[in-house]
């Protein structure tokens, strides 16, 4: 065990994590069409987006995966706004920390930092 007993991470009961409801999101995504792009450094050759493909097909999604590498990812998902719904976003996290991937999340747009950067 990593974690004491009655630490809220670790104790079903107080969990702060949110509760899954399968039925609830197979109503939600049955036929639902997802353009999904990951990089494929996610697992062995994309192997984690494929996960998560099938993972949406089996709640009834209809999930078309771009699996491409990471140059093509970035060309995408920051050039092509409207050529995808949803994105893997890999951080190889070296430190092992949630300070680290939280600064890609925090902050100014990228259009706000240029033009503030710009001045």
């Amino acid at each position: 065990m990593f974690v004491q007993k009655g630490i809220p991470c670790n104790d079903p009961g107080t969990s702060f994590l949110v509760k899954t409801d399968k039925a609830a999101a197979a109503d939600v995504l049955k036929g639902k069409k997802i353009r999904l792009v990951g990089p494929q450094v996610v697992g062995p050759a994309g192997a984690g987006n494929q996960y998560i493909q099938e993972a949406l097909r089996a709640a009834g999604a209809d999930v078309t995966l771009a699996n491409v590498d990471v140059g093509a990812w970035v060309g995408t998902v920051f050039g092509k706004p409207d050529a995808w719904d949803l994105t893997v976003f890999a951080d190889l996290n070296f430190l092992g920390s949630l300070a680290g991937p939280l600064a890609h999340f925090v902050g100014p747009t990228v259009p706000k930092a240029a033009a503030t950067s710009a001045r």
